[in-house]
């Protein structure tokens, strides 16, 4: 009796999340004929990605005559990355922030561009992002009923906020480092010789105040905003990650926008991602000389010994396809 009073309970949840979806697709437009899309993300006000978001909803309401309105939600107001993919995969009327090692849950083979040391610059992430192999990627998310909106977004480079110096990976060793809840990044942090301890970007501060982590990962223009050096005052350049943003939504929802609306969203959201693209780096310019001007010594670090490091990721990992390595490779080398 217990088994069939929970499975009529799961088969109830599963009927009112899927009928929650469909009223959110049918009822797009507000009374005012407004196409309303929350865009949801974990970045506060003043870094780059919220200036860019800004820079999204003008252009999306420029675009569209004022029918497109995109709502923003920054600092994690709508919860964390997981929970909000999976409302959006029920047919919620938002877009999110999210990158290669997130979606890896959702299509395995995309993770490989959140790989550790996989480019040395923006210009090779972008050449594999615009490929063929990037779009056939991203397929399976489809079938989990999800959408890329944009993916050039260049989310910057990441490098470690520690309470001590690191310059090597035996410096690592024992220190525990803020990781997102993604496998592939927990991976990482392991195979460069710290202990990853995942948690929401909202709980690092208080985390580094009563030692529960020893440091982070992110841009630096995240890692000021976060005044995370008021607690950790070694930036090690380790750049072990050319971060790209990729945006996503609901299959379902976008399916139901107007084809104006979706194209207004599309452009926009690509353009929007070439401004964030070009101030980038007088961000990172403006953080770095101001967390250095708060005590912050910023460490050079051995990046070859942490790229050795992490060289097993690429052959290891059996969650990507047969020669996924090798492929991406072979892109980056064309022409």
């Amino acid at each position: 009796m217990k088994k069939i009073i929970a499975l009529t309970l799961m088969l109830c949840m599963v009927l009112s999340l899927t009928a929650c979806g469909e009223k959110t697709a049918e009822s797009a437009a507000n009374a005012d004929g407004k196409y309303v899309v929350r865009v949801a993300f974990e970045n506060n006000p003043g870094e780059p990605v919220y200036q860019a978001v800004e820079k999204w909803v003008e252009l999306a309401a420029e675009k569209s005559d004022g029918r497109l309105e995109l709502q923003m939600y920054p600092s994690s107001q709508l919860g964390n990355k997981k929970d909000i993919t999976e409302q959006m995969m029920m047919g919620a009327d938002i877009i999110t922030i999210s990158d290669g090692a997130a979606l890896m849950d959702y299509a395995p083979d995309v993770g490989i561009i959140a790989a550790p040391y996989l480019v040395e610059d923006f210009d090779q992430l972008d050449k594999l992002v615009s490929s063929d192999w990037f779009a056939d990627a991203c397929k399976p998310m489809e079938d989990m009923g999800l959408s890329v909106v944009a993916a050039n977004w260049h989310y910057g480079v990441m490098h470690m906020l520690t309470k001590k110096p690191v310059t090597c990976p035996e410096d690592l060793k024992g220190m525990k480092i803020r990781t997102p809840s993604s496998a592939f990044y927990i991976s990482g942090i392991e195979a460069m010789g710290a202990t990853p301890t995942p948690m929401g970007l909202s709980d690092v501060y208080t985390s580094l105040s009563q030692d529960i982590v020893d440091g982070l990962f992110n841009p630096v223009p995240v890692l000021y905003s976060g005044n995370y050096h008021a607690e950790a005052k070694y930036l090690d350049l380790t750049a072990h990650i050319h971060l790209q943003s990729i945006w996503i939504g609901s299959k379902q929802f976008l399916e139901s926008l107007p084809e104006d609306i979706y194209t207004a969203l599309v452009e926009s959201g690509k353009e929007a991602g070439e401004f964030v693209n070009e101030i980038n780096d007088s961000e990172y310019d403006k953080a770095l000389n101001a967390m250095v001007e708060a005590g912050v010594e910023v460490v050079e670090v051995d990046t070859d010994a942490f790229r050795e490091k992490v060289k097993p990721l690429y052959t290891n990992n059996t969650e990507w396809s047969e020669g996924l390595y090798e492929k991406a490779m072979a892109i980056l080398n064309e022409g």
